[in-house]
């Protein structure tokens, strides 16, 4: 009767060892399993914000390439042409300047916080815009008073030279910006 005893208390125990054993080995599995689902979660967000980081940045990038272009555009041999055969009144001129101001205030914005080795290249466009408006003030000043003025014309020539001076900074700094926009797209 004792082996009988003994007997059943080693079968219990094996099977109270054996759920033990195999409570252990699940409990385990299940910490891997939920560390690594952690890790996974953790790798899976940590992709979708750097997708939406580098989505954030090319959108800024197009952004900025656009507005410049507009901007280029505003201050063109081509608009200052068609802005003086407009009759466009000083006053008139003067909104439209303020206008691009604004405009260029997002640019230069844009280069001081994102893109900052381009920060004294927005500057430099700054300063063709102020001398493409003070220019293309004295050639309406000029022609609404009745004066000849023509592409001879002091004003009018430094008006040109302003708009040639723009473009050509306006097509390095959309250089750039492609360039960056590239590099983003390639750094993955």
């Amino acid at each position: 009767m004792e082996t009988a005893i003994i007997l059943s208390i080693v079968t219990a125990s094996s099977a109270l060892l054996g759920v033990a054993l195999t409570a252990f080995v699940q409990m385990r599995n299940q910490s891997k399993n939920q560390r690594f689902q952690l890790a996974s979660d953790a790798a899976k967000h940590e992709r979708e914000r750097a997708d939406r980081a580098k989505a954030d940045a090319i959108q800024r990038l197009v952004d900025a390439h656009k507005l410049l272009s507009k901007m280029a555009r505003e201050f063109s041999i081509t608009n200052l042409d068609i802005l003086w055969r407009s009759q466009m009144t000083d006053k008139e001129y003067d909104l439209r300047y303020l206008h691009a101001c604004e405009e260029m205030d997002e640019l230069r914005a844009f280069a001081a916080l994102y893109e900052p080795s381009l920060t004294d290249e927005m500057e430099k466009f700054n300063s063709q815009m102020n001398h493409f408006w003070g220019n293309f003030k004295n050639v309406l000043y000029l022609t609404h008073k009745g004066e000849r003025v023509d592409h001879n014309t002091s004003c009018f020539a430094s008006a040109h030279a302003a708009a040639q001076e723009a473009g050509c900074t306006a097509k390095f700094v959309k250089d750039r910006i492609t360039d960056r926009a590239s590099r983003v797209k390639i750094d993955d």
